[in-house]
């Protein structure tokens, strides 16, 4: 009898002991806890951060050259129509000269406003008197040896137009700027080219008058060399000096 009590109080102690090693695994340790925490927190901390590309920047460029010239022949285009058609509609002539008034909010869609207020208020004036000393700036395929000088908001056009029987020879400059609603004239120059050595070449001349055809070439009077043309009606020449232009006969 006594060893079955001393069996069963042996199974109790045991069982109580077991439970105690159970309990004593399913507390965390505090420390352990706060060493794992931390160590999350360090790698967290110590992973790389994600790359960041820097923003690409879009850098304007000035235009292409022959995008200039295509716009500068369209703004002097469309200003040669306006004047025209402003002078129709208005009976603006010699005896009853533009206002300038009237003509400006048209103007200013070709024209920037400091520039019309400045340089086209005197001249649109003076434009419908039939005088001679009228000027118009020619900005066509005409223009022989264009260059530009352009920048990514504006642009500066220079070029030589060839005298002909009615109207002297100039070297012509014209400025552009970009505003919100387009492209348009922002000053311009002429200087007469009469008298000065411009070397011109066959293919120049041809440019400059495309109704004529080169027939050959010779020396004028005073030894200058000169490019014959001809047309339909008449056979002229043009000096490869100033490009002055002279009658040589009628067909």
């Amino acid at each position: 009898m006594k060893k079955l009590i001393g069996m069963i109080l042996f199974l109790l102690v045991l069982a109580g002991c077991n439970n105690t090693v159970e309990d004593s695994q399913s507390i965390e340790d505090p420390e352990n806890k706060e060493t794992l925490e931390n160590t999350t927190i360090d790698d967290e901390a110590n992973e790389p951060e994600a790359e960041q590309k820097p923003e690409e920047k879009h850098e304007e460029k000035p235009i292409e050259e022959k995008e200039a010239i295509a716009i500068s022949k369209d703004v002097v285009a469309r200003f040669s129509k306006m004047l025209t058609e402003l002078g129709k509609k208005n009976g603006w002539d010699f005896e009853h000269p533009a206002d300038y008034e009237v003509a400006k909010p048209e103007l200013v869609t070709v024209a920037t406003e400091e520039f019309a207020d400045q340089e086209l208020k005197e001249y649109v004036e003076e434009y419908y008197c039939n005088c001679d000393s009228g000027w118009f700036p020619q900005m066509d395929d005409q223009v022989i040896r264009v260059k530009t000088d352009r920048q990514v908001d504006s642009f500066t056009i220079n070029g030589i137009v060839l005298p002909s029987f009615v109207s002297d020879g100039y070297e012509l400059t014209m400025d552009f700027k970009k505003e919100e609603d387009g492209w348009k004239m922002d000053g311009w120059s002429h200087t007469p080219i009469r008298g000065k050595d411009l070397n011109l070449t066959k293919d120049e001349i041809q440019q400059a008058f495309p109704n004529y055809t080169v027939i050959g070439e010779e020396n004028g009077k005073d030894g200058t060399p000169i490019v014959r043309m001809e047309s339909d009606v008449e056979i002229i020449g043009i000096s490869k000096k100033d490009g002055t232009m002279s009658l040589i006969d009628w067909k």
